[in-house]
């Protein structure tokens, strides 16, 4: 079997922002109305998310090609709290400005005001101390088994590191996803949505 699983590094961090934007276009063309970002955008975000806490960011290669991607967050709040008190998001904001990210003023003012309430709603279910943040494989490499592997190791590490319960967010039409979180044991909590349509909220004990 050439498909390995390790913890991500800063090189890999461009290929796993074009498997997100690839996998998650519809979404982030439905906050952006209509638009896509540049790669740039993504790969600042998750470079940030892996300084901030290398352990919960994990990749797949096949010989070297980065086939998918997991992050798992052992606290989602401590991210928020980095993130406002760092400083980065002024490094950000100057990159913004600069149309490094080729997001006009009234499309990054639409993501605002779409995350802000997300991010409250999502409050709601606070049963979780941790959060799958995001996970996608590249094309030509799914239907393989390859999300479950991604997952599983992901889950197991969060055990490791003493976590007691996950959260997560899926759309309603990811019925791969759907099938997969089930299959793992997540269970559905509720629901939230933003400007791009609703998500399922599903948690997971990871004590049992």
């Amino acid at each position: 079997m050439d498909t390995v699983l390790e913890p991500a590094s800063k090189r890999d961090i461009n290929a796993v922002a074009e498997i997100f934007l690839d996998a998650f276009q519809d979404s982030v063309k439905s906050v952006l109305g209509g638009s896509m970002p540049r790669v740039d955008a993504v790969s600042d975000l998750f470079s940030f998310v892996l300084e901030c806490e290398p352990q919960s960011f994990l990749v797949s290669k096949n010989k070297g090609e980065v086939t998918g991607y997991c992050i798992a967050l052992s606290s989602l709040k401590a991210l928020w709290f980095k993130t406002l008190f760092s400083g980065v998001w002024l490094r950000w904001l100057v990159r913004w400005i600069s149309g490094r990210y080729e997001i006009s003023f009234g499309k990054m003012m639409r993501v605002i005001g779409n995350k802000i309430p997300f991010v409250f709603s999502t409050h709601n279910y606070r049963a979780a101390d941790a959060q799958i943040l995001s996970i996608a494989v590249k094309q030509g490499h799914r239907g393989k088994g390859l999300g479950r592997m991604l997952l599983k190791y992901a889950l197991d590490s969060l055990r490791r590191r003493g976590v007691k319960t996950v959260k997560l967010e899926v759309r309603p039409y990811n019925d791969a996803g759907i099938r997969l979180y089930t299959k793992m044991g997540f269970v559905e909590r509720g629901r939230t949505r933003d400007v791009g349509g609703p998500w399922i909220v599903m948690t997971l004990d990871l004590c049992t």
